[in-house]
């Protein structure tokens, strides 16, 4: 079976205060390698002003709506596809007669009474979401879902740390950013030090020199080809500059991203800032290490390259593909 015409792929996903971007942004990767496939997509979902200008500068269709995921499902026309990426639903009360696609990071939920299963984490390959239902599954890194504006971009090898980006995101409720501005400088005044934060942020950074903060921006790459080293927060940020084979340095900020962050630590693919304590001693001296040492992050960077491909987004968008097409 061949596609004549654009198939159109529902896409339910959230980017606000609750949910953050990470969610929203692998879906956009998605969205961006099926369209290369002839795969329409439409988004559904309650987006911030800041992921409603990135979808726009990705040239992607959202439909704003705050309603719960199964009542956006309810809303489409039987039979239609549909993408989630969401923890904010269960896969019991999935409406019949809809063709789902999920991107799923736990597999914790009780069945999965659908056409196929993405997870690209870590540990994706210790789970079986066929044996709870589902009829396909791709699993592991070699379906990672990179931010769209890093893909295919080749970074080197860095010798010397000579610029520093601190990004922990909209999660930085107890002021990481900060604290780690204050470390950094400390170990190595030379070291020009940018923040990325919010306009909402900028008032708990009050102590930060001005120039030293910018703003997110969907052109992601700049920030990251202009930074030597990235610290931040156990999201999918690590999954990102991992995919560049710049591992960074990361302070987990909930339960999971601690234990994730000690699988991606121990893989060799980024630094986890707390993994030989959480004083402040401890995380100064973890990180002086990773700053000092270039056999260190060199090793961390040849790992990446073994356990990430840049052909991943386009290998899901065929996956995805294969999926709409079979019955």
């Amino acid at each position: 079976m061949t596609l004549n015409n654009a198939e159109i792929l529902y896409v339910v996903c959230d980017a606000n205060a609750t949910s953050g971007m990470g969610h929203f942004m692998r879906c956009v990767s998605l969205a961006s390698a099926l369209k290369s496939l002839n795969v329409e997509t439409v988004f559904l979902g309650d987006f911030s002003p800041i992921a409603q200008r990135f979808a726009e500068h990705f040239k992607q269709k959202l439909q704003l709506t705050t309603a719960s995921v199964i009542t956006r499902i309810a809303s489409l026309a039987l039979e239609s596809q549909v993408l989630i990426d969401s923890y904010a639903y269960a896969t019991t009360y999935l409406p019949d007669n809809y063709r789902y696609i999920l991107i799923d990071d736990f597999c914790q939920q009780e069945v999965y009474p659908v056409k196929a299963v993405i997870n690209f984490t870590l540990k994706a390959n210790n789970y079986n979401y066929v044996s709870k239902g589902a009829q396909h599954q791709a699993l592991g890194t070699d379906y990672y879902l990179p931010h769209p504006a890093i893909v295919g971009l080749d970074l080197p090898a860095v010798v010397a740390i000579k610029r520093l980006l601190i990004m922990i995101g909209s999660g930085d409720t107890n002021n990481l950013s900060a604290m780690m501005f204050e470390m950094v400088s400390a170990i190595d005044p030379s070291i020009e030090i940018k923040i990325v934060a919010t306009k909402t942020q900028e008032a708990a950074l009050a102590g930060i020199p001005a120039e030293c903060l910018i703003r997110p921006t969907p052109e992601v790459d700049s920030l990251y080809r202009w930074a030597d080293l990235c610290i931040t927060s156990g999201g999918l940020a690590k999954y990102e500059l991992a995919y560049l084979a710049k591992p960074a340095a990361v302070y987990p900020l909930t339960e999971d991203e601690a234990v994730e962050t000690n699988q991606f630590s121990d893989a060799g693919l980024c630094f986890n800032l707390i993994a030989d304590g959480n004083t402040k001693a401890d995380i100064i001296n973890t990180l002086q290490r990773v700053l000092t040492s270039s056999s260190l992050r060199l090793s961390a960077h040849q790992r990446c390259l073994q356990v990430f491909s840049q052909a991943s987004a386009l290998n899901t968008a065929y996956f995805v593909q294969e999926c709409l097409r079979g019955n």
